[in-house]
């Protein structure tokens, strides 16, 4: 009991003349039933004539379950009014009431903030007490477990409310206190010098001085704290984390990828510089750590089990903080964490895991960016609707949100602009963040690897001729699932395959438009086309774009933002009418069978068309397309139920005869075939062969 509480008996011993005939009822009125208990309070109601005996303030301290319902019988003790002969006797039962709900409060309190092992708790760690016992034998590790100056008070009031140390643990436990609290109080970011600078030295083997932290070597999980604690915190926060096999250290504002041979070692370093405990002559000293193998390894486990990410994600995330905005409306920038959809820069934060920031500076007053505007303007030719597709598309790319499944294409002769536009885009959001494979790669054992922590792929100079047709389709199943959110496996060289869906948004520049044969036509409806008409072969600046990057970057990131907004406003991308040809280029070569069905077929409810009539129409298109290896009537009539999900399978006539029919679509009358073309009151039509 400190001070304080005695200071607070001084006024007990002075009377107040009402209060031995109400005593009870005053203290009722004066104190939360919910506090001290309903069932006292109204035992004392019902003897209100009766003063309040030593008894039953006995009775009612034990009633008391915590420290502000003990502080709040003070008035009624006060209106009671103890004589001198009283007066010790009610302190002393105060004084031994608030030591014991002291104890439990600050017994409870350590144990629900994790200041003891978790071997010691029960299955409900809220009603654990830890006894004397536990608090000598667990101290120093109780200790090197305080994160804040609030936990280390904790667990000091602790100790001290359970007798403070004892025998020839004192010394090692004070020493520890001291360097857990220099630590605190100093910052948990110092350096090993300075955390040893700030302790008093320890008695070393052979005499001298040691300024080393010392550990226990048969505490890995210790040691692995100490060592997290003074290299890998910064404001009371973890700067490291392991998921997927991996470590991952906050550089501000982004995390970067560690090898295991990094960390490891790390840890070489930190226990070399360390000290460890022995007894010699009854007295301890300190000696050499000498971290070998079995020690480096133990604690390299135990630094894996401290900051092991139990999600298993590497996506893009807040580790803590649920009040924060979604991790999709944020872009690290090189000052900050800007929440896009605000415009507000958020302190940068280990609490944010990302792998991927810019270098660029969010500054709200940077000036408009000009030169660059001009440029698009000169290279689109001042199509407002493909310069704002073209800022949505800039707008997508600062945050990690991958909701759209779209690809990007920019198509254009040489020389055009789109691979300006695609540099500007790859130094705004980070050079480091984007990967520049080729379609082929797609097809390779580790294609993918690079692609695992890159937030962008840009695809440039595609030329699909030279690919086999295996590597075309194992190209577009790749794109199909990487623009779809789909998990995929990824090879990964002498490592395990990762697996999971890749954070990696996709850009293709070419001169002409890539065919992808897809008689779904799904990968093609995924494709938002931007066309750059206009080459500048000759004619072209080859200082723009270093100026621009010196100058605009700042700029350019606000004009994204207001893309970002343009894009959250419209709810999608939108490619624009100046590149609706070559949309309708795309959809041909990835389906033929498409582009047959929209030139010498009518699609909708009703109609009706035999098998072998619509696959006589469409050889005879064939042939006059120069398509030199047709479909067979199967996989004609299966790829259009793919490209067009409304058609399926019909048949009419009698049971013994029936015909062979597609619902769903019918012939024109300009198919190119003689054919029956049999029209129905609603304007539906059934179309047969002609023999």
């Amino acid at each position: 009991m400190s001070s304080g509480e005695d200071e607070s008996f001084g006024s007990w011993s002075s009377r107040d003349a009402d209060a031995d005939r109400a005593s009870a009822a005053f203290f009722a009125s004066v104190t939360d039933p919910a506090k001290v208990g309903p069932e006292v309070i109204a035992e004392l109601a019902a003897e209100q004539a009766a003063p309040l005996t030593i008894e039953g303030l006995k009775t009612i301290f034990a009633e008391c379950k915590t420290l502000e319902a003990l502080t709040g019988t003070e008035d009624a003790i006060r209106a009671r009014g103890f004589d001198e002969t009283e007066q010790p006797i009610v302190i002393a039962h105060y004084r031994n009431t608030y030591t014991l709900v002291a104890q439990a409060e600050i017994s409870k309190a350590a144990v629900k903030s994790r200041l003891f092992p978790k071997k010691l708790g029960t299955d409900d760690d809220v009603n654990y007490m830890p006894t004397a016992e536990d608090v000598d034998f667990h101290l120093i590790e109780t200790l090197q477990r305080c994160k804040t100056r609030t936990a280390l008070d904790l667990a000091v009031e602790l100790v001290r409310m359970r007798g403070g140390l004892r025998g020839g643990d004192r010394d090692e436990a004070a020493y520890a206190l001291q360097v857990q609290f220099k630590k605190i109080t100093n910052g948990a970011t110092m350096r090993i010098r300075e955390a040893r600078a700030a302790v008093s030295p320890a008695r070393s083997n052979d005499g001298t001085d040691s300024d080393a932290v010392i550990l226990d070597a048969a505490a890995p999980l210790v040691s692995a704290r100490a060592l997290l604690d003074v290299e890998y915190s910064k404001a009371n926060e973890r700067t490291i984390l392991h998921a997927d096999g991996e470590f991952y250290r906050w550089v501000g504002p982004k995390y970067e990828a560690m090898s295991d041979d990094v960390v490891r070692s790390g840890v070489y370093r930190f226990l070399d510089a360390a000290k460890t405990m022995v007894m010699r002559n009854e007295e301890p000293v300190c000696v050499p750590f000498n971290p070998n193998r079995a020690k480096v390894a133990d604690v390299f486990d135990a630094m894996k089990a401290e900051t092991e990410d139990c999600t298993g994600e590497t996506g893009v995330r807040w580790l803590s903080g649920s009040d924060m905005p979604s991790s999709e409306e944020i872009m690290p920038c090189a000052n900050g964490l800007l929440h896009v959809k605000s415009g507000k820069l958020i302190p940068a934060t280990p609490s944010y895991f990302t792998l991927n920031a810019t270098d660029t500076a969010y500054d709200a007053d940077a000036p408009e960016p000009t030169e660059w505007l001009k440029f698009l303007g000169q290279v689109l030719h001042d199509d407002a609707e493909a310069i704002r597709e073209i800022q949505k598309i800039f707008g997508y790319m600062l945050t990690q949100s991958y909701a759209h499944q779209k690809i990007f294409l920019l198509v254009g002769p040489p020389r055009s602009g789109k691979g300006t536009v695609a540099r500007v885009m790859q130094k705004l959001i980070g050079v480091g963040n984007v990967t520049a494979p080729s379609l082929s790669d797609l097809a390779g054992t580790f294609g993918l690897q690079s692609f695992i922590s890159k937030s962008l792929a840009v695809f440039g100079d595609v030329r699909m001729d030279s690919m086999n047709s295996a590597q075309k389709g194992r190209a577009t199943e790749v794109l199909l699932s990487i623009s779809g959110g789909d998990s995929v496996r990824v090879g990964r060289k002498n490592r395990s395959d990762w697996e999971g869906q890749l954070p990696t948004r996709l850009m293709i520049l070419s001169n002409d438009i890539p065919t992808f044969h897809d008689a779904s036509m799904a990968l093609a409806n995924r494709f938002i086309v931007i066309r750059f008409k206009e080459s500048f072969l000759g004619r072209e600046d080859t200082e723009l774009g270093k100026r621009i990057e010196a100058n605009e970057l700042p700029g350019i990131l606000c004009w994204a933002t207001q893309g970002w907004k343009a894009l959250a406003s419209d709810g999608k991308f939108t490619s624009p009418a100046s590149a609706m040809e070559s949309v309708d280029e795309m959809r041909d070569a990835a389906s033929p069978i498409a582009k047959f069905a929209r030139e010498c077929c009518e699609l909708g409810a009703g109609h009706e068309v035999d098998k072998d009539a619509l696959h006589k129409a469409y050889l005879a298109w064939c042939e006059s397309e120069g398509v030199t290896s047709p479909r067979n009537k199967s996989w004609l009539c299966r790829d259009l139920k793919s490209a067009f999900p409304s058609i399926g399978n019909s048949r009419i006539g009698s049971v013994s005869d029936r015909t062979r029919m597609l619902a769903g679509i019918c012939l024109r009358e300009t198919a190119g075939v003689e054919y029956l073309r049999q029209t129905n009151g609603d304007g539906s039509c059934v179309t047969l062969v002609q023999f």
